[in-house]
C-alpha cells in the first residue's frame, strides 16, 4: 500500500488550476485520469515496483509542496459508496442546489418579469462557479458547465438543463446572454459556515413589480441524504447515453447495468457500454466459440 501511494503521488500531483479561469477539455479528464493513475500505481506496486521513500513527509515530498496537514482516514461503519452523491443536472456539483431551486421557481414567475436573480452560496461554490470573470461570458463547454450565471439562465428559460445547452452555438444565444446579466452571485459567510455538512444555496428571484420568491434547498437531488429514485436515474442515463448509441443501445446498456451484481465477468459491462449491436453480437459469438 505504501508503494502504491508513493507511485500515485510522485508522478501525478494534481493542481486546482484545472478548474479556475477559462476551463478546457482536461477539466473532464482530471478525475478519471487520477483514478486511472491510482489503479496503475497499485498494479505496479503489486508487481514489486517501488517508489521514492517518504513521499509525503520526506525532503521534497508532498508536505514540502503544499504544507503539512493531518491526513485523517478514520473508521467507517458503512461502505464509502453509501455516501456517494449523484448529479441530477449536468452541471458542476456545486451548482446542483441552484438548479433544483430555479427549476422549481420557474413555474411561479414569468421570465419577462424578472428584475434580478440573486444567488447566495458558500465559498467553494462561489469560487468555482461565480468568482472568475469567464463565468460571465463562457466560451467553452467546460467553462459553461461551471458557470452559475449561464446554467441558471438556461434553466430559467427552458425549464431544465440538458447537455445540449453546452453546444458552442448555444453559448451566445441573445436571450440567454440577456438573462445572465440579471444573475447576481454573492459569497455568503453564513452558508459557508454550514459547508460541507450542508450545501446551502439561496436563490431569490425579484420581479419588476417588487414581488420576490426564494428557495434554499439543504441538499440537492442526488445527495446521499436526498437520493434520486431509480426512475430519475434511468431518465438521466437514457438522456445522456442514447445520443451516442441510440435508444436501443441505451436500453440494452441499462438492462446490463441493472444486473451488474449478478454478472460473472466485468467485461460484460464494458461491452454493453462501448460496443454497437453488430460488434456485440460478433463478440458474443467469438466468446462462445472460445468456450
Amino acid at each position: 500500500m505504501g508503494q502504491a501511494i508513493s507511485l500515485a503521488l510522485a508522478p501525478n500531483l494534481h493542481v486546482y488550476n484545472v478548474r479556475k479561469g477559462a476551463l478546457f477539455t482536461w477539466k473532464g479528464c482530471a478525475g478519471p485520469n487520477g483514478a486511472r493513475n491510482g489503479v496503475f500505481a497499485a498494479l505496479l506496486a503489486q508487481q514489486g515496483v517501488s517508489g521514492p521513500s517518504a513521499v509525503i513527509e520526506g525532503q521534497g515530498g508532498l508536505f514540502d509542496v503544499v504544507g503539512s496537514f493531518d491526513w485523517q482516514v478514520g473508521e467507517r461503519s458503512m461502505p464509502r459508496i453509501v455516501d456517494t452523491h449523484l448529479k441530477l443536472h449536468p452541471v458542476c456539483y456545486h451548482g446542483q442546489c441552484a438548479m433544483d431551486a430555479v427549476v422549481d421557481m420557474r413555474r411561479q414567475v414569468s421570465v419577462d418579469e424578472i428584475e434580478e436573480i440573486h444567488v447566495e452560496t458558500y465559498d467553494a461554490a462561489y469560487q468555482m462557479m461565480g468568482a472568475d470573470p469567464q463565468r460571465r461570458a463562457p466560451t467553452t463547454r467546460e467553462t459553461a458547465d461551471h458557470s452559475l450565471p449561464y446554467t441558471i439562465a438556461v434553466a430559467m428559460l427552458e425549464g431544465r438543463l440538458s447537455s445540449a445547452a453546452y453546444a458552442d452555438s448555444r453559448l451566445t444565444v441573445p436571450a440567454t446572454v440577456q438573462l445572465m446579466q440579471k444573475v447576481r452571485i454573492t459569497n455568503s459567510e453564513e452558508l459557508t459556515r454550514q459547508f460541507p455538512s450542508k450545501l446551502l444555496t439561496r436563490v431569490t428571484i425579484r420581479s419588476r413589480n417588487g414581488a420576490s420568491i426564494c428557495r434554499s434547498p439543504d441538499y440537492p437531488r442526488g445527495h446521499a441524504l436526498n437520493p434520486l429514485s431509480d426512475t430519475e436515474l434511468e431518465v438521466k442515463f437514457i438522456d445522456a447515453y442514447e445520443s451516442w448509441r441510440g435508444p436501443t443501445g441505451a436500453a440494452t446498456a441499462l438492462e446490463v447495468l441493472w444486473t451488474s451484481d449478478r454478472l460473472s465477468k466485468v467485461h460484460s459491462i464494458v461491452d454493453a457500454l462501448c460496443l454497437d449491436d453488430a460488434s456485440r453480437n460478433s463478440s458474443s459469438m467469438a466468446e462462445g466459440n472460445v468456450r
